[in-house]
């Protein structure tokens, strides 16, 4: 999908970060909310892509799966989501993950 930053950048613009966010939303099936951190966590490779995921609010639905019941493979990849866009200076997925940390949801 999102091998190389140009593909990153062309599937941004192509509108796909909002409806990604949607489909972390609670009704998706918990597959299709895995798949969909782990598409926003290989976008957010990107730091433009980071800060479009960020301001789309992907912060709360990523932490919301990370909470609720679901496969180990669908919680490591919001938690995948999550640190990426730590990685790419995004203050509120570096907060999220403090307060999961502390809570022992996140190790």
């Amino acid at each position: 999908m999102a091998h190389n930053n140009q593909n990153k950048i062309t599937i941004a613009a192509a509108g796909a970060i909002p409806r990604l966010v949607r489909l972390l939303e609670a009704g998706s099936p918990p597959s299709v909310q895995g798949n969909a951190a782990r598409a926003l966590a290989m976008l957010a490779l990107n730091a433009a892509n980071a800060a479009t995921i960020a301001g789309a609010g992907a912060i709360n639905p990523v932490v919301q799966l990370m909470l609720a019941p679901c496969s180990d493979g669908t919680r490591a990849e919001a938690t995948v989501a999550l640190e990426f866009l730590r990685m790419r200076g995004i203050q509120a997925a570096s907060a999220a993950l403090a307060v999961l940390s502390l809570s022992g949801h996140y190790v």
